[in-house]
């Protein structure tokens, strides 16, 4: 199921669909939804985990945060826009009477914006780090990294010897 689909069936019944229905959010969330980051700890964060959410929007985002938990990770993220999503619009109504909807919006810290020349290549490059990380760690097994360990460890004997 997709994240906008997990959006929208969220919703309790008897919501007001339309409501939450735009263009800007389904936009944002097909988008922007399915970002996550990886700290230092190897731990993925969410945009969604800082959206603080009141009412029935709050079982919304739980369960997205959990869909993500479950996701396969794709790609890097980078981005030539300053910024995601529409902060809000304003609709004039037959009485003059203005209201303004608020939508999904977010800025990308700037090692997230890259000319759009370059984000192919940058991209390519870490899809390809993370396909020789796997093969690697699906290949290689203790014998072989213990082997390896055993002549670093020889090498820098006999360097030391060399040395002293």
């Amino acid at each position: 199921m997709t994240l906008k689909k997990s959006f929208y069936g969220w919703l309790p019944e008897g919501a007001v669909r339309q409501e939450f229905n735009c263009v800007n959010c389904k936009h944002f969330i097909t988008r922007y939804g399915a970002l996550v980051s990886i700290d230092e700890n190897y731990k993925i964060h969410s945009y969604w985990e800082d959206v603080h959410a009141e009412g029935m929007f709050a079982k919304v985002v739980d369960n997205m945060l959990q869909v993500l938990k479950n996701t396969r990770i794709r790609n890097a993220f980078v981005t030539e826009e300053t910024t995601m999503g529409c902060k809000c619009n304003q609709q004039i109504l037959p009485s003059k009477e203005v209201i303004t909807w608020n939508h999904f919006y977010a800025t990308p810290t700037s090692n997230l914006i890259m000319n759009k020349s370059q984000t192919p290549t940058f991209r390519a490059g870490a899809k390809s780090s993370h396909d020789v990380w796997v093969r690697t760690l699906s290949e290689i097994n203790y014998n072989s990294v213990q082997a390896v360990l055993d002549l670093i460890a020889d090498e820098r004997s006999r360097i030391y010897s060399y040395i002293s």
